[in-house]
């Protein structure tokens, strides 16, 4: 079957929030947002508890520069940014979770969005800093799916 493109940046954002959202594999457990917090510390506690995830727009560049294609099938980047807090004195138990919500996200990144083509760009956690709070900067891609009408 052949998805139709989604060409807008909001309407592609839209898309991806609505996919977050509905996961009931990868990452179900999760509080989702679409505004971004600074700080793990900025969360509401319970939400920390869950782990919370929020989807910011980063932009587009790398439009088609074929006839008839200008300013079109871009590469959109977003972030996925996730905080947490656990209940332990150990930092290992921070980075234990940032990894297992990354993981998820990586199961969620291969499950895909209909309407484009996701790419995991890099996964970039906490180093243990601010323990007992942790957090990660996910950068990810949207293209035009491979197979589209546009």
């Amino acid at each position: 079957m052949i998805t139709p493109a989604i060409d807008r940046m909001d309407d592609r954002m839209d898309a991806i929030f609505s996919a977050i959202k509905n996961d009931t594999v990868s990452l179900s457990g999760y509080v989702k947002k679409r505004s971004r917090l600074m700080h793990p510390s900025q969360q509401k506690p319970n939400d920390l508890k869950k782990g919370v995830l929020m989807l910011v727009s980063n932009g587009e560049s790398q439009y088609s520069k074929s006839q008839g294609l200008i300013a079109k099938k871009g590469l959109h980047e977003f972030l996925l940014i996730g905080h947490l807090k656990v209940d332990s004195d150990k930092p290992s138990d921070v980075e234990k979770d940032e990894l297992d919500m990354a993981e998820n996200i990586k199961t969620f990144v291969r499950s895909g969005v209909p309407g484009m083509t996701l790419f995991l760009d890099s996964i970039q956690n906490s180093w243990q800093q601010e323990a007992p709070h942790g957090w990660l900067v996910v950068r990810l891609t949207a293209a035009p799916p491979g197979h589209s009408l546009t």
